[in-house]
């Protein structure tokens, strides 16, 4: 017999994100974003040198996985194509106006202001992740790839 789970009478208030964004897809006129939001979020992306972009139900699909998570898939398609092999600045603003060195500074690197990515022309370097094993004797692989990706 299962025992349904007891919640806090205290509920915390969560922040409006709870994991990501993540980089999924780039290409030279397409940018696929994730990320788990503890609600729907009305989001705009900012990229470099262009015009900042409402993302709408078009470009962002939002999938409630519980009554505090909602995935939200952003798929945005760009009128002009993304410069190959230079990094180019992206941003996640929530309604309030707030980027990711706001809701998320942990996932930058340095003093940069938002994350970048780079559109290769070639591909010279590959890194995979797979599934990570946390009771391996091993350290963590993925402390590398982002010491590696920090430099």
């Amino acid at each position: 017999m299962s025992v349904p789970l007891q919640l806090p009478e205290h509920q915390t208030s969560l922040p409006p994100v709870l994991a990501g964004p993540l980089l999924r897809r780039l290409e030279p006129t397409r940018l696929v974003l994730w990320l788990v939001g503890s609600r729907a979020l009305a989001l705009t992306l900012r990229l470099q040198g262009r015009v900042d972009i409402r993302l709408d139900t078009g470009q962002c699909t939002v999938i409630a996985i519980g009554g505090q998570a909602f995935v939200h898939l952003i798929d945005v398609s760009l009128d002009a194509a993304l410069p190959c092999d230079e990094p180019i600045e992206y941003d996640l603003l929530l309604e309030n106006g707030k980027g990711i060195a706001d809701w998320a500074p942990h996932l930058l690197y340095g003093d940069a202001g938002c994350p970048n990515f780079v559109l290769r022309s070639r591909i010279d370097q590959l890194l995979h992740g797979s599934c990570r094993k946390p009771h391996h004797p091993a350290t963590d692989g993925l402390l590398c790839v982002d010491a590696l990706l920090a430099q």
